[in-house]
């Protein structure tokens, strides 16, 4: 199957939040949904869906609760070792959305990875905020 992208771009807002957030529930596991659309053979993701979920130091799961969203297209959680998906991972990979971001100890974002759903991972780029003209 085709991806109807080339291109990843995680917008910086949503990747300072990812790292807040990964940091604020360690040592337990942070999960969350991702939203984006893509356009112009890019897939831009540009906001967090929070997700009532159960985490320990191991692991996390996700309770489904959401309605059904057209722009979920990612998943993001953290990993108290390396940024490395395991066997559990692959397997939520597979059911939801188009790409996987997994973000390592001491969660900052130049420790975000990004993966297929099948594991392999994926260049991506962070939009840095257009600067204001005064």
């Amino acid at each position: 199957m085709l991806k109807p992208f080339s291109k990843i771009d995680l917008s910086n807002e949503t990747a300072e939040d990812i790292a807040v957030l990964a940091a604020e529930a360690a040592p337990r596991e942070f999960f969350s949904f991702v939203g984006g659309k893509v356009r112009d053979g890019v897939l831009r993701l540009d906001g967090l869906y929070y997700q009532q979920y159960y985490a320990s130091e191991q692991f996390a799961t996700v309770f489904h609760n959401l309605p059904m969203l057209n722009d979920c297209q990612a998943t993001v959680h953290s990993h108290p070792g390396i940024a490395r998906p395991s066997a559990a991972d692959l397997h939520t990979f597979g059911k939801h959305g188009l790409v996987h971001f997994i973000i390592a100890k001491p969660y900052r974002i130049v420790d975000l990875r990004c993966f297929d759903k099948q594991g392999v991972p994926l260049a991506f780029s962070i939009e840095r905020p257009l600067r204001k003209a005064y």
